[in-house]
């Protein structure tokens, strides 16, 4: 019977001892694991911190990049005309834009006078459509706009000259118009560009072309008589 009890008594210290063995095993795997995830997360950590910083230089040479791209494009993409020349424009509807902003100095120093030659009578036809009264034509601009398309006069914009332009100075008083189109940037050694006046008339509430006149831009001199480019 001692025996039996001794036995059992053994049997159940044993069994302590091997689930408490099983309970520190388990607590140390626990404790193992939580160090490794520990670990692992400050690698993460780490990394991401890093990838944080690299991003951040990266952003602010990009920042920096697009700051110089702005100034760049700042001083090269807007075209400023100071207050004087600005006002000129105005009071003259014949003044070429590209007269005013543009840089000859290169011109000037190689000698040239660079100038305009005087109005003269246009030596085109100015169309029947438009010399006499015709009830298409409602108002100065749409008049001037189709006699522009009549003559192809916008034909080669983009390609052989770089703007065609359209201005009238409207007199509602004395029922006439006047009209400019303006062309410039010829690819030609000479002539840098035109401008035509169109004078219009009211009549019976329809609005014709009573004359057309002309005169040129040079790129260089103007001939002594003012009728040529040289």
């Amino acid at each position: 019977m001692e025996v039996v009890v001794l036995k059992t008594f053994i049997t159940g210290m044993l069994v302590i001892l091997f689930l408490a063995g099983c309970s520190d095993a388990e607590s140390t795997i626990n404790m193992e694991n939580e160090e490794a995830a520990t670990v692992l997360l400050n690698e993460q950590i780490e990394g991401l911190e890093k990838e944080i910083d690299e991003q951040s230089k990266t952003l602010a040479e990009t920042e920096k990049e697009l700051k110089e791209l702005k100034q760049v494009n700042s001083d090269e993409e807007f075209i400023m005309i100071p207050k004087e020349t600005a006002s000129r424009w105005r009071d003259n509807l014949d003044v070429q834009l590209w007269e005013m902003v543009t840089d000859f100095s290169m011109s000037y120093e190689n000698g040239f006078e660079r100038g305009e030659t005087n109005w003269r009578e246009w030596d085109g036809e100015i169309g029947e459509p438009f010399m006499t009264i015709n009830e298409n034509w409602e108002t100065p601009g749409q008049l001037l706009s189709n006699w522009i398309n009549y003559h192809d006069l916008s034909y080669w914009n983009g390609m052989d000259l770089f703007e065609v332009n359209m201005r009238i100075d409207y007199d509602s008083e004395n029922e006439e118009a006047i009209g400019y189109v303006l062309t410039y940037g010829y690819k030609d050694d000479s002539i840098a560009g035109d401008i035509k006046k169109v004078m219009m008339k009211l009549e019976d509430n329809s609005w014709y072309i009573e004359d057309v006149f002309i005169r040129n831009q040079c790129h260089r001199n103007v001939s002594e008589d003012g009728e040529l480019c040289v």
